[in-house]
């Protein structure tokens, strides 16, 4: 739990690189309809690299400390499999 919001937090390990994916319930109930990865969001938070997105029922972030083009096809990975 943090701020009030239950997460579940993955662990992934990509060659010696550590990725975490974090889910927790939509705050709003927008949803990606169109599976369109535009709806990925990508910004650089205190060193790390964060990639967002959302479907009906929960946001999912992937953050990292690899190079954004690593961390984003990694999001857009979990995004075709959601």
């Amino acid at each position: 739990e943090f701020e009030g919001k239950l997460f579940t937090h993955y662990v992934l390990q990509r060659g010696e690189k550590v990725v975490s994916v974090l889910k927790t319930e939509s705050a709003s109930q927008i949803s990606t309809k169109d599976k369109d990865e535009d709806s990925i969001i990508c910004e650089k938070q205190n060193g790390f690299q964060v990639a967002s997105f959302q479907n009906s029922k929960e946001s999912i972030f992937v953050v990292s400390e690899m190079p954004e083009a690593e961390n984003l096809y990694i999001a857009r990975k979990l995004f075709d499999s959601v």
